[in-house]
């Protein structure tokens, strides 16, 4: 290491900055650390001073205090909890952490400390890049409460302007077609409206540069609508209220900021191309009746029918609801029917009004209502989400387990599916998992994000040690018997969970888990009152690992 011989080599640790004594959740119990705030990290020491956990200040998404239910009968059971949300990229996966303060008055002081760390480590990380950075402070000024509400209020005076202007047009010029001093307040209006809207399309480009700028629809009409403010401020003659209508259709930009609004706006928009399919077909029919009236009829209704474009907007008004042409008679001169100008009339009528239009109707509705119906299963699944961080504490390795009570029919399965995962993990072929082995195959198995495992976790999925073999190591046979135990557990706690944070799918599985666990019991129990004749040859075999995994004090059957 380029160092002379005999000279020893020190691990200098990090400067700390905050220091606070918290109890720290690990598999449904509370276990005591220390939380260490340093210029980087935030590093979990046990008593003796050895980290068993570290947090990169950096990978920190939101730091907040647990609320309780209010439906919720233990009223102590959310005091002085704290929820650290970490980045699914970063090196703890999108692990979620959850801390209990000693003090009451502690709680807010790490939440604030952590809050203010972790804003001052990523702003050093984004000063090592000048780009990212200056696109940082240009986002966070784009996305700041001040300047969102100045282009909404200037949103909203050219909305307003407009309609003054639409009222009054006479005001802005004389007789000599020379600006008033209303026109010219107007003109400097616009300039002012174009020169906000510039600014806030300029930082929004710098912010989201440039695949999330165009990854976004809204973005093309703030861009044509700057591009159209621009050219009619110049000497090129754009027609009247151009630039007004364009920069007034902002305004729904801005009504989609209103929840439900929004819900109806998406809901419209997502509708729209499927009825334009429909629209297709009408416009079609509706091409089809204007030939033809404008070969039966375009000289004796020369007014409507002359032409195929007089002929396609007067079928068109009749769709719409418009009688039919005052001159288009049923009945002739000479009081008999006109045979060809009834079937023309009654078949479109038919065809059109009745059938193609209605349809097209019923697309709009139906996908409104579809598109309505999306909507509100995403946010139910966003709020389901959210219930689970705010009232559940998850295992880390949940998602493992979750695959696994999913896809074994009896023990024998589940055996052979532990065993093809452990000679996975083991990739040296020694028949044993060390806690450092064990959590390094975790983190490298194929989940997004990938599971954050510490030996703390290892501890205590294997009760402190007493579950591995002499040498501290997790061998086939204790490792299926530590996941069966962690298996179970799973399916517990899913059959215990509040079915409103449970997904329809999740359901699904949890009832089959309490259904596989009640066979599983029912067969050791069978077992037990009528043993197995191959028990006897095999006294220590599979079963009896079975019955030993849940520990000691486990009566078999309590959970069916």
């Amino acid at each position: 290491d380029g160092k002379p011989d005999g000279e020893a080599t020190f691990h200098v640790p990090p400067p700390e900055k905050k220091r606070y004594e918290i109890n720290m959740l690990l598999l449904g119990e509370w276990h005591k650390r220390s939380a260490v705030i340093t210029d980087e990290d935030l590093l979990l020491k046990q008593g003796d001073g050895t980290d068993v956990d570290k947090i990169n200040l950096i990978d920190i998404n939101f730091v907040h205090e647990m609320k309780r239910a209010e439906d919720d009968l233990d009223k102590s059971k959310y005091d002085k909890v704290l929820i650290i949300s970490t980045n699914a990229k970063g090196a703890n996966g999108g692990r979620t952490y959850y801390f209990q303060t000693e003090f009451s008055q502690d709680c807010p002081d790490l939440t604030n400390d952590l809050t203010i760390y972790s804003q001052l480590a990523k702003q050093r990380a984004l000063s090592k890049d000048t780009l990212t950075f200056f696109q940082h402070k240009a986002r966070l000024l784009h996305e700041s409460q001040l300047f969102q509400l100045c282009t909404g209020i200037t949103i909203f005076m050219n909305y307003i302007t407009a309609i003054v202007t639409s009222q009054l047009p006479e005001t802005l010029e004389d007789e000599h077609g020379n600006l008033t001093s209303a026109g010219l307040a107007d003109l400097h209006l616009n300039q002012m409206y174009t020169a906000v809207l510039i600014c806030e399309l300029v930082l929004n480009f710098a912010s989201n540069w440039n695949r999330r700028f165009f990854k976004v629809g809204w973005n093309y009409l703030d861009s044509a609508v700057v591009i159209i403010s621009i050219v009619d401020l110049t000497t090129v003659r754009l027609p009247d209220f151009t630039a007004k209508i364009m920069r007034s259709l902002r305004m729904v930009r801005l009504l989609a900021r209103i929840p439900a609004l929004n819900k109806l706006i998406m809901a419209i928009t997502s509708s729209l191309v499927p009825m334009l399919k429909a629209f297709v077909i009408l416009v079609v029919f509706l091409g089809i009746y204007a030939i033809l009236g404008a070969r039966l009829f375009g000289q004796l209704v020369e007014e409507d029918f002359g032409v195929f474009a007089r002929a396609f907007m007067t079928m068109f008004k009749v769709a719409g609801g418009d009688p039919w042409p005052v001159a288009l008679h049923l009945v002739k001169e000479d009081g008999n029917m006109d045979g060809i100008a009834c079937i023309y009339m009654a078949s479109f009528t038919m065809v059109v009004c009745w059938i193609t239009l209605e349809v097209s109707v019923a697309v709009l509705i139906d996908n409104f209502v579809a598109a309505s119906t999306r909507l509100e299963r995403n946010e139910e699944e966003e709020r389901i989400r959210n219930r689970k961080l705010m009232h559940e504490f998850r295992n880390p390795l949940e998602p493992l387990l979750a695959q696994l009570a999913a896809c074994f029919a009896d023990e024998e399965e589940l055996d052979q599916k532990l065993e093809a995962l452990y000679k996975m993990m083991d990739d040296n072929d020694s028949g044993g998992l060390s806690s450092d082995e064990f959590v390094d195959a975790i983190k490298k198995l194929p989940f997004k994000p990938p599971i954050h495992m510490t030996e703390s976790d290892f501890a205590g999925i294997t009760n402190d040690g007493k579950m591995c073999d002499e040498e501290g190591q997790l061998g086939l046979e204790h490792f299926r018997r530590v996941f069966r135990q962690q298996i179970e557990e799973y399916m517990l706690r899913q059959l215990a969970a509040d079915p409103k944070s449970l997904s329809e799918e999740e359901e699904e599985v949890s009832q089959r888990g309490a259904l596989k666990l009640i066979l599983m019991h029912q067969k050791k129990l069978l077992s037990v009152v009528a043993p197995d004749p191959h028990d006897a040859a095999d006294p220590h075999g599979r079963h009896g690992l079975a019955h030993a995994g849940h520990g000691p004090g486990h009566v078999p059957g309590h959970a069916a």
